[in-house]
């Protein structure tokens, strides 16, 4: 049976680098070490991980198997042909272009409570999928100005991020949408992950287009 495991390395590790270490995430710590955070098939595929940490040079600091078994994550990418800078003010402005590159009728509702572009905006987001409804209140943070936006809910933990990363001289642009939450116990949160991350990266990908759209009719 997969296993989930974390290992802790010193120093900030470049999120790009996820796909090299079998898709585990990548997450930043205060204190300036880095969690590589993801499932292993066995014990072969775990000392792989490892060897990689070697190849690179890092650190290793601590490894334990993680309590994050029951976390989804879900990301959706696509090549958008605009300047990053460009799709990056699109997405931190959420009274105007965020509001407009919303898939419907998935989002019913965004509300600015504070500020509205960029760090230190607090959103209130309304959704329906699936026949369920669901609230949020997050928090919107930058946290690698020009090429991460983040998103977490103050209730749930739920975090979701826009990553921007430039290609062919920075003509175009990567965007990836990604969203990391926490399952359910039980039967629920076996039938979330058979439906969850399928219906997420739909929407993902709405988004990405729409993105693309305005983008495009802004140009």
């Amino acid at each position: 049976m997969p296993t989930a495991y974390q290992i802790r390395v010193k120093g900030h590790l470049d999120p790009r680098l996820s796909t090299w270490f079998d898709g585990f995430t990548i997450t930043h710590t205060a204190n300036g070490d880095t969690l590589l955070t993801g499932m292993v098939m066995d014990q072969a595929a775990l000392y792989g991980v490892l060897e990689r940490c070697r190849d690179l040079g890092l650190t290793l600091i601590a490894i334990k198997q993680s309590t994050e078994e029951k976390m989804i994550h879900v990301e959706a990418s696509e090549v958008i042909n605009a300047r990053p800078e460009k799709l990056y003010a699109i997405v931190r402005d959420y009274r105007v272009g965020h509001q407009a590159i919303l898939p419907r009728p998935y989002f019913t509702s965004m509300v600015v409570e504070e500020g509205g572009v960029g760090a230190g905006t607090v959103i209130r987001v309304k959704m329906k999928v699936m026949g369920q409804d669901f609230d949020y209140h997050m928090d919107v943070a930058e946290p690698e100005p020009g090429r991460v936006i983040s998103e977490t809910d103050r209730i749930t933990g739920q975090r979701s991020t826009f990553t921007f990363e430039p290609l062919n001289g920075g003509t175009q642009t990567r965007v990836t949408i990604a969203t990391r939450a926490k399952g359910s116990a039980g039967l629920r949160g076996v039938m979330e992950k058979l439906f969850v991350p399928s219906v997420t990266r739909r929407i993902f990908r709405q988004e990405l287009r729409q993105l693309a759209d305005y983008a495009q009719k802004a140009a």
